[in-house]
């Protein structure tokens, strides 16, 4: 990548706040004001463009020396957003301490570095911060040996001993729970749980490890939170939606009452939340999903005392859109979704250059399947096709797969015969790379493949009251999401057979 269009991108990664604070900073420089200056110009352009640059700066010196300012530009940004609201995170102030006390140290005010030892290693274990917590512990040691062990015994250094190996556990303890973690996770996101997943039985390996038949083994709280996780997810993995619920529902009350609360709380609070949503709509406990999302959008006031980031509050923002749009599709509701995918857009075009990819084309999804659900087909190819044509995220499989059967759908209602013939056989290439393809994607594109067209309504219905009975009858293998609680094929099936619209469906199974 050139440095100029690294630059560029530099400057309109930054968040407003971050963009005031390095604004603060070159102003309090008199020497950072042509570097001021390059920043406000090249924030204010749509793309990288030197012409412009030229003209703005005609006849100064320091043009002839633009690649040198650019670069010394480049690295001023980053030297202020590793300070930028450093001073307010947890690690940060306890480098604080650990440098308060080598300096009290080093002036020999060995009291005083004492009770700063004191603060500090209280501090590192109420935030379990425990590799800070065995450097401050190597720094009593240090002061009681240099002190010559004044007015110390034996139990002083039995003391610090034991409280060092009893770190050294927590750590351990930590790491375990972090590794399963971390496994079931891998298994999770790399192989996926709407394509075929054949390592179900690692996962059984996982969950019978020992740490994960007892909850008492969980020394700590990040490793109570990754006890609850682990249980949690490999329940989901496997269907169990009853079991997924109560282990998210222990882990988000342990969040809530954790007292202290830290940005990495509030993240995990967040994410928490926001995976109940999706076991609430298959167990049809509508009423919480509600709470929920409420839940979700306060979290940046409700939690304004600690230092939350704009990355986060974005973060925040779009899953709930996310989450949102595909309740309403879920239980019908037309208006609400309307209007939220109206405010969805406006977010869009404020926030695309920030968004990550992956939310961004979630949301085109839910965007596209929202429209396909009240009939709109040509709003929801014209946001489906936004996916279908990125291709720069191999992870998002699921997210394509979906898409392309979706399309299928589209094209049919649009009636666009012509191309169901190739569109049935790409998508079959696609899918089948995918480590071949689930019966019912069998089964829905062999229907569309021969069933474009009926010459009458008794035959049409005919035709889908046998594909519903072929899907209700698909096998799902353990570990796979189930690729019909993302696209409800069957709810479509049925919109057929009972022609009546999909969201129509939708209100009548809520109904039941």
């Amino acid at each position: 990548m050139k440095k100029e269009q690294a630059l560029f991108d530099l400057i309109h990664s930054l968040t407003a706040s971050e963009r005031r604070y390095f604004h603060l900073q070159m102003v309090s420089n008199r020497k950072s004001s042509n570097l001021l200056r390059l920043f406000e110009v090249i924030s204010n352009q749509k793309k990288y463009d030197e012409n412009g640059i030229n003209e703005a700066f005609k006849g100064e010196k320091f043009l002839s020396q633009l690649h040198v300012t650019r670069n010394h530009l480049y690295e001023a940004i980053l030297k202020h957003m590793r300070s930028f609201d450093m001073e307010k995170t947890i690690d940060y102030r306890i480098k604080g301490m650990i440098q308060d006390v080598k300096f009290l140290f080093e002036k020999r005010l060995f009291n005083h570095c004492k009770a700063a030892l004191k603060r500090a290693i209280k501090f590192a274990e109420k935030h379990e911060k425990y590799h800070s917590m065995l450097e401050l512990l190597e720094w009593r040691a240090k002061l009681l040996s240099f002190t010559f062990y004044n007015e110390r015994d034996e139990n002083d250094i039995e003391e610090i001993s034991e409280l060092y190996y009893e770190t050294l556990e927590k750590l351990q303890n930590i790491r375990e729970y972090s590794d399963l973690q971390s496994r079931i996770f891998n298994n999770y996101y790399k192989i996926g749980t709407e394509r075929k997943n054949e390592n179900y039985k690692t996962n059984d390996q996982i969950i019978n490890q020992f740490a994960l038949k007892d909850i008492n083994r969980a020394l700590t709280f990040k490793s109570l939170c990754c006890y609850h996780n682990i249980h949690a997810i490999y329940r989901k993995i496997n269907n169990d939606w009853e079991g997924a619920y109560k282990y998210r529902t222990q882990l988000l009350e342990l969040l809530r009452n954790k007292p202290d609360k830290t940005e990495e709380h509030i993240q995990m609070l967040f994410g928490t939340l926001n995976n109940l949503i999706p076991i609430c709509i298959k167990l049809q406990k509508y009423e919480l999903i509600e709470e929920y999302l409420v839940e979700i959008r306060e979290i940046p006031d409700k939690y304004s005392g600690v230092k939350i980031s704009d990355n986060l509050k974005m973060k925040v923002l779009t899953q709930s859109y996310v989450a949102e749009l595909g309740y309403f599709v879920k239980i019908g509701e037309v208006e609400r979704g309307i209007q939220t995918i109206g405010q969805i857009t406006e977010y869009i075009k404020e926030s695309e250059k920030r968004l990550r990819k992956f939310p961004q084309l979630h949301l085109y999804y839910n965007i596209s399947y929202f429209y396909f659900s009240i009939g709109e087909y040509s709003k929801s190819l014209q946001w489906l096709n936004k996916i279908l044509n990125d291709n720069s995220l191999r992870s998002i499989e699921d997210l394509h797969s979906s898409s392309r059967i979706l399309n299928l759908l589209l094209q049919y209602e649009l009636e666009k015969d012509d191309f169901m013939e190739y569109l049935t056989r790409s998508t079959y290439r696609y899918l089948y790379k995918l480590e071949g393809l689930y019966d019912f994607e069998k089964i829905i594109l062999n229907f569309l493949k021969k069933n474009t067209r009926f010459d009458s309504v008794e035959e049409q219905t005919k035709a889908f009251i046998k594909l519903k009975s072929q899907l209700e009858n698909t096998r799902y293998e353990p570990g796979e999401r189930n690729a019909l609680s993302t696209l409800d094929l069957v709810s479509w099936v049925n919109s057929k057979i009972e022609q009546e619209p999909f969201y129509i469906i939708k209100q009548k199974q809520l109904e039941k």
